[in-house]
């Protein structure tokens, strides 16, 4: 996934439903890439909440 990109569904310019892919990471240009990395985050939603770690080598 991080080196290939992910299929995303998008509308195209012709009104067509398709998937295009999107790039995580700019490989061919490390400058352009902005990273935030952390170690632990919380992710509430109104009935729930989910705690998730994250770990992010370049």
């Amino acid at each position: 996934m991080l080196v290939d990109g992910i299929p995303v569904e998008c509308q195209r310019k012709d009104d067509s439903i398709g998937a295009e892919i999107v790039r995580l990471i700019d490989f061919d240009d490390p400058e352009a890439n902005d990273w935030l990395v952390v170690n632990q985050f919380t992710v509430s939603r109104l009935r729930y909440s989910r705690w998730l770690c994250l770990f992010l080598e370049q």
